[in-house]
């Protein structure tokens, strides 16, 4: 019996910035590369003061919309990728470093890439996500740097 080992896995973690675009053409340059499954993760953080209005009144129905939106975006994103590339969405609720340490984990990632952006020292090279996510990580990240932040 003959035992495959199955291919790594890449997570990419996306926010609805106009940079997510490039961030995903880099997590799926470096899935091509690797001959990686590509999985685009959406972290959907609660607001926690939304005002109660029908039709989603109850905290589960404002709660299971925001994750339904964030499910029909990534969808969109993915629907431009290269045919052939193994690629699949996973959106979850809560804190997106959280949740891709989390994913990262459950899948044994081989990277986690994300974007890069900033305001200040540290933070401005790597954006609070990002850099959060380099402390925390248990596997490699990947920051994606927009050329545009050159200029800054």
């Amino acid at each position: 019996m003959t035992m495959t080992t199955p291919p790594p896995t890449i997570l990419v973690g996306l926010d609805s910035s106009p940079r997510a675009p490039a961030v995903l053409a880099a997590a799926a340059d470096l899935a091509q590369r690797y001959g990686a499954t590509l999985v685009a993760v959406r972290a959907v953080e609660m607001p926690r003061d939304v005002p109660t209005q029908e039709p989603l009144a109850t905290e589960d129905g404002r709660a299971e919309a925001l994750l339904a939106a964030a499910r029909r975006e990534l969808d969109a994103e993915l629907a431009r990728l290269p045919a052939g590339l193994g690629a699949r969405r996973e959106v979850r609720a809560g804190e997106p470093v959280d949740v891709l340490c989390d994913l990262a984990t459950e899948t044994r990632a081989r990277f986690v890439v994300i974007g890069a952006h900033g305001h200040s020292a540290w933070r401005r090279v790597l954006g609070t996500t990002a850099a959060r996510l380099l402390e925390a990580a248990r596997t490699s990240v990947v920051a994606v740097r927009d050329p545009s932040d050159a200029d800054e």
